[in-house]
């Protein structure tokens, strides 16, 4: 028995040495063999997973059959970044040229080109044209002031000249509307963007200032843009303590300008927003509702923390809202207190102002 034992130990020893050698003999054979087995173990693992996912999403398919067409609640979320925002509200230029004859009182607005015009109808047979609106000049005026048709592309040259008589005492209040149009061949106008300029920016009465050209950027298309109307107005009075950084505010009354029956029964509030110099939301308070009255008296006070080096630039967006009974709350009226507004530089000066603030809003459109 220990004679077999040993001789079946030295075969297995003869055998490892056979199979040492072996593989050393040929070891690039034994290497490409192990490679080809690990390749095909896998691909076997990524056959089975492709098919397992093919299985679900048939399945989810079936289930989405069922369940009706819904949107998908990852797709809702899927917003652009601020660099696509930034170039999806690029919405081009428009070069125009301003001039003023004092002794004619002529104002002559010239729309030279517009440049970088995003184009919606690529067949070619859109047309580009610029609207011109001069307010409070045309505010009861029914015509239309506009250039001549330019085949689409994205620098449109117009080159036409508009003449308005306005009296040299009325210019700095006039305020210039473009509105930037393409006309496709279905007869379809769609507002590309706008811009407004104001005249007294200009300094056309300015002895030998002659023809000034401005090269503006384009917002976003807003017919109702510059025909507001008065709405009501809000009494506010600010104060500031410069050693703790508080503003505080009292919203003392409203005066609603009555035009429905609505806002005779309506149960108004005011909401302050306050805003750094980008327009971004710093905080936000409101009053309380008082109801059934035009003249509501709130004396409410509220209060925001704003360091000193911020209030200078800083803005008040006021609204004048109104609540109503099983229907959404509606905007009477708005109202920004910009850095530049005289009460305002008072609040930075001396610390305290008060006054009366116009509520304005765009009039409604029938649909």
């Amino acid at each position: 028995m220990a004679d077999t034992a040993k001789k079946a130990e030295e075969e297995i020893a003869n055998m490892a040495a056979n199979a040492g050698s072996f593989i050393e003999k040929n070891k690039p054979l034994v290497i490409g063999i192990g490679v080809g087995a690990a390749i095909f173990i896998i691909l076997c693992c990524y056959c089975c997973i492709k098919c397992r996912m093919k299985k679900k999403k048939k399945k989810d398919a079936e289930k989405q059959k069922l369940k009706g067409n819904k949107e998908s609640k990852k797709m809702k979320r899927i917003q652009p970044s601020k660099s696509e925002r930034k170039v999806m509200e690029e919405l081009g230029t428009i070069k125009f040229s301003l001039s003023y004859d004092i002794l004619s009182e002529f104002l002559t607005v010239k729309v030279k080109e517009s440049e970088d015009i995003p184009v919606r109808d690529l067949s070619g047979y859109a047309y580009s044209y610029v609207v011109i609106k001069v307010l409070p000049l045309h505010e009861h005026d029914e015509n239309v002031y506009k250039t001549n048709f330019v085949r689409g592309g994205y620098y449109p040259a117009y080159g036409d000249s508009f003449n308005f008589q306005v009296p040299k005492e009325g210019l700095s209040e006039q305020v210039i509307y473009l509105y930037q149009y393409e006309l496709n061949r279905w007869s379809k106008q769609d507002g590309i963007g706008q811009l407004t300029y104001e005249i007294k920016r200009a300094d056309l009465l300015k002895e030998k200032v002659g023809e000034v050209t401005l090269t503006k950027k384009l917002k976003p298309y807003d017919p109702l843009l510059g025909l507001e109307k008065e709405t009501g107005a809000v009494f506010l009075a600010m104060e500031y303590d410069r050693e703790n950084w508080e503003l505080k505010i009292e919203i003392r009354q409203a005066d609603i300008i009555p035009e429905d029956e609505d806002k005779d029964k309506c149960h108004s509030y005011v909401t302050l927003t306050m805003l750094n110099k980008d327009g971004e939301k710093i905080d936000k308070r409101k009053s309380r509702s008082k109801g059934g009255t035009l003249q509501p008296l709130f004396e409410d006070e509220v209060s925001f923390s704003i360091p000193d080096n911020i209030l200078p630039d800083a803005k008040l967006l006021v609204k004048l809202k109104m609540k109503r009974m099983l229907r959404p709350t509606m905007l009477i009226g708005k109202y920004t207190i910009l850095s530049t507004n005289d009460n305002w530089k008072k609040l930075v000066d001396t610390e305290y102002t008060e006054g009366w603030f116009s509520m304005m809003n765009k009039p409604k459109v029938d649909k």
